[in-house]
């Protein structure tokens, strides 16, 4: 019976790593469209909002200063739409 778990265990915890793997980067990439969405859309509480999300599911929950450069500088630079 130990011998089924020893075969077992190291498939069942790499699937269990690939998976989470695979979750946390299709979440990157629905934030990172998002954010390029609100970017587009001209409206700067909604981009500054998605940005912080995209930039701090990027980091592992820590926004850098180098982040919040760039978000305020991709704020500042946006079109306003009418």
């Amino acid at each position: 019976m130990l011998y089924i778990f020893t075969l077992v265990g190291p498939v069942l915890l790499f699937w269990g790593l690939s998976r989470r793997y695979y979750l946390k980067n299709r979440n990157q990439q629905k934030l990172q469209k998002a954010y390029f969405e609100a970017l587009a859309s001209g409206d700067k509480g909604r981009a500054w909002l998605m940005g912080r999300l995209y930039y701090y599911e990027l980091r592992n929950g820590q926004i850098t200063p180098q982040d919040e450069q760039n978000l305020e500088q991709d704020i500042l630079t946006m079109k306003e739409v009418a």
